[in-house]
C-alpha cells in the first residue's frame, strides 16, 4: 500500500538526515492512514508518533526562544501525542475500570509505604509496538524510536514517603510517558505572563520540597486520564487567568510534581 511506502520512505529519509523530507512522507502517510482506517486504528497510531518524532527531532533538549516555525512543530507534536493518547485510553487492550481503580491508593484504612497509583493494567500485543522513548534528564523532549516484543505494566508514579524513584518499572506507562511529553511541550509554549510566572514560582517552590497530599495526587492523575492532559492543563490555565483561583493553581503545581520530577513527596 502506498502510506506504507511513505512511512517506511520516512524513516530511511531520517536515517539520512533528510528530516524535511522525512516530514512530508510521514504527513503523507498520516492523512492516508487516517482516511483509510480513521484515528483509532493501531496503524494510524504508528504514525502519529514517528511524525511526532520526527517534527520534534531538531529541538531536542533545546532551550532557546520558542520561534513561529518551533511553536508549530511542538503544536503538531502535541497533536499527535494527544491522538495517542486517546488510543491508549479508549483501546479495548486496556483494563476496565476495575483494573484502574485497583492500585489507587483508597483514602480510609491504612496506606502502604510503598503504594503505588496505577493508570492502568498491561497492553495488549497490539498496541506493544506503540512505546515511545522519554530522555532520563529534565527534557521532555523524545530520544529514541522504541519497538517492544510485549507490553510493560502501565503503572503511573510511585507514592513515596518522603522520597521514593518516581516509577517502579524500568519503563513507566505510556499513558504516563504520554502525559509527561504532552504537559512539557505545552508549558514550552506558554506566552501569557500570568501563566509563566505562575509556574516559575511553583517550581521554585518544588526545589524546596514542598509537599502534596497522596489523595490529590489521586484525584489530579485521574482527572489527567479522564480528559486529556492538554485539555486539562488548559482547563487549569484558564481558571487561573480568570482570578485569583488559589485551587487552580495547587492543581498546576501538583501537575508540575507529577509530570518533571523523578520522585514525588508526599505529606504524612
Amino acid at each position: 500500500m502506498i502510506s506504507e511506502v511513505h512511512f517506511h520512505l520516512a524513516e530511511s529519509l531520517a536515517d539520512k538526515g533528510d528530516l524535511d523530507g522525512a516530514i512530508q512522507h510521514s504527513q503523507k502517510c498520516r492523512k492516508m492512514r487516517e482516511r483509510c482506517y480513521g484515528q483509532m486504528d493501531v496503524r494510524t497510531v504508528e504514525v502519529y508518533k514517528q511524525c511526532a518524532k520526527l517534527v520534534l527531532a531538531p529541538y531536542i533538549d533545546y532551550k532557546g526562544v520558542i520561534t513561529p516555525q518551533i511553536r508549530l512543530a511542538y503544536r503538531e507534536a502535541i497533536n499527535c501525542y494527544e491522538k495517542f493518547f486517546r488510543f491508549l485510553k479508549n483501546s479495548k487492550s486496556v483494563s476496565s475500570n476495575k483494573g484502574l481503580n485497583s492500585g489507587i491508593l483508597s483514602s480510609g484504612g491504612s496506606v502502604s509505604r510503598f503504594s503505588m497509583i496505577s493508570i492502568s493494567h498491561v497492553l495488549t500485543e497490539q498496541t506493544s509496538r506503540l512505546m515511545i522513548g522519554i530522555g532520563n534528564g529534565s527534557s521532555n523532549r523524545p530520544t529514541t524510536y522504541l519497538e517492544g516484543t510485549c507490553a510493560p505494566p502501565t503503572v503511573g508514579p510511585l507514592l513515596s514517603f518522603p522520597s521514593i524513584p518516581a516509577f517502579a518499572s524500568p519503563r513507566p506507562s505510556l499513558l504516563h510517558q504520554l502525559t509527561k511529553q504532552i504537559i512539557g511541550l505545552k508549558l514550552d509554549l506558554l506566552e501569557n505572563p500570568r501563566h509563566k510566572e505562575c509556574v516559575r514560582t511553583l517550581r521554585a517552590t518544588d526545589d524546596q520540597n514542598q509537599k502534596i497530599e497522596a489523595t490529590e495526587a489521586k484525584e489530579i492523575i485521574l482527572r489527567l486520564a479522564a480528559v486529556s492532559p492538554s485539555v486539562y492543563l488548559d482547563g487549569i490555565l484558564s481558571r487561573i487567568e480568570d482570578g485569583d483561583d488559589e485551587e487552580a493553581v495547587r492543581e498546576l503545581g501538583i501537575v508540575l510534581q507529577l509530570t518533571e520530577k523523578e520522585t514525588v513527596g508526599f505529606s504524612q
